[in-house]
């Protein structure tokens, strides 16, 4: 009878202290460990993009642009010219004289030796020019009142030569006339702002360039 006694004893003992427990959790505890199992959850269903935040962000590259008629001769590593008001051509204007040409190259063009075509022009000077990766020799042509009406810009690098139709159509847009045989290529557009016919010419396999002459307005000697 005594060991039922002590039992029954022990039990409610027990089931006090179990009552006092929980009590005591109650009280903070519980709302401690409530708060770690919210902060918790929230960290495992947080997006994944934002934890990394001090890595680095680069920026995507944008592909180089080229233009064969606005860049100055400076980028070849010449005295910088100042683009004329109303040029055709950088410092060039169509009718210059061979001395008015020299006087507005800054030292640039030079005298060259260089065999007339078969209108009679002669190419008077030359002078280095560089476009982007793009380099040319450009020779002025002079007309027999000595005149300049045409410009040839040759490609030194032959490998560039499909670089060069791509600065072309960046700047003045599809051709407005082409021409193809089974070795030559010509492709032409008529630059109104400028007043110039521009022209560019593929020998495949040997050479390409680009020519320069004054645009005839309609209505103009010369003109449609």
């Amino acid at each position: 009878m005594g060991t039922s006694k002590h039992r029954f004893s022990s039990a409610s003992q027990a089931l006090r202290l179990g009552f006092i427990a929980v009590a005591i959790v109650a009280a903070g505890p519980l709302s401690c460990v409530t708060t770690d199992f919210a902060i918790k959850r929230w960290a495992n269903t947080r997006p994944e993009a934002d934890t990394n935040i001090s890595a680095p962000v680069t920026p995507q590259a944008k592909p180089p642009s080229i233009s064969v008629a606005k860049s100055s001769s400076a980028d070849a590593g010449q005295p910088a010219s100042t683009v004329a008001v109303g040029s055709n051509w950088q410092y060039a204007k169509w009718g210059m004289s061979p001395q008015e040409l020299l006087q507005a190259s800054n030292g640039v063009a030079s005298e060259t030796k260089r065999e007339s075509d078969e209108n009679k022009r002669s190419a008077l000077l030359s002078a280095p020019y560089q476009s982007g990766p793009l380099e040319f020799t450009a020779f002025f042509i002079f007309n027999k009142q000595r005149q300049l009406n045409g410009i040839e810009l040759e490609l030194k690098n032959d490998d560039k030569c499909p670089g060069l139709v791509l600065a072309l159509t960046s700047t003045y847009g599809p051709p407005k006339d082409t021409i193809k045989s089974d070795v030559t290529t010509t492709f032409k557009w008529w630059d109104e702002t400028r007043g110039n016919v521009v022209a560019y010419f593929r020998i495949a396999g040997y050479s390409c360039r680009v020519e320069y002459w004054p645009l005839n307005q309609p209505g103009a000697p010369g003109g449609l």
